[in-house]
């Protein structure tokens, strides 16, 4: 069964990117092109062909700042992968195509032992495939989540410390989907949703020396 006389996968990548450093800012950016040749593809009386092809490409940005009371980074990228490959017999998008992705902190102290944080994360819907031959036609909603957190440091007796933090994860309480299962002839579905909705925390840290 298969094809023992295919060749390699070849693969080409083409990437520039620009990076500035300081003592406050650190920017990075990139972009990239990737070309895909002799994917295995199911077809043909040998089961499968060298004929199968793909590229991708996208950029990378990321930021990271720092002063005094408040510090914070962003992050995003953008990607379109598609590929022509083993029973996938037109170029679509790849399962790992995400087109947007994007991830923004942000930390700031509030006098000398408090300190705040958020974080913020979206990511855009994963292809999926609603039918049999339409490949990846469709796409999953996008994924968002906030989280706040707070903590309090202190010293006492000496090098011994103590901190106390609180958080609540997922604030907007969002029932994000991260994918379908379908019936065999695709007539049911069911949606594979996350199982944590809003979620709230308290703790401590306590060194003693």
């Amino acid at each position: 069964f298969g094809n023992p006389e295919l060749p390699a996968l070849e693969a080409v990548h083409t990437t520039a990117g620009y990076e500035l450093k300081s003592e406050m800012v650190d920017f990075r950016a990139e972009a990239y092109y990737k070309d895909y040749t002799n994917l295995p593809l199911k077809e043909g009386a040998a089961n499968y062909s060298s004929e199968g092809h793909g590229h991708a490409y996208g950029g990378d940005l990321f930021l990271k700042g720092s002063l005094p009371v408040i510090s914070g980074w962003i992050s995003y990228s953008y990607l379109v992968a598609q590929r022509k490959e083993l029973d996938r017999l037109l170029l679509v998008p790849t399962p790992y195509d995400v087109r947007h992705n994007f991830t923004a902190a942000l930390k700031s102290m509030v006098g000398s032992r408090n300190s705040v944080s958020a974080t913020y994360r979206y990511t855009s819907g994963k292809p999926y495939t609603p039918a049999k031959d339409r490949w990846n036609s469709e796409r999953l909603p996008a994924i968002q989540r906030l989280d706040l957190s707070w903590s309090y440091f202190t010293y006492f007796n000496g090098q011994n410390f103590l901190v106390l933090y609180a958080a609540v994860s997922n604030l907007l309480d969002r029932e994000n989907i991260y994918g379908y299962i379908y019936s065999p002839d695709y007539s049911e579905r069911t949606e594979l949703k996350s199982t944590f909705g809003r979620n709230f925390y308290v703790g401590f840290s306590l060194s003693l020396e």
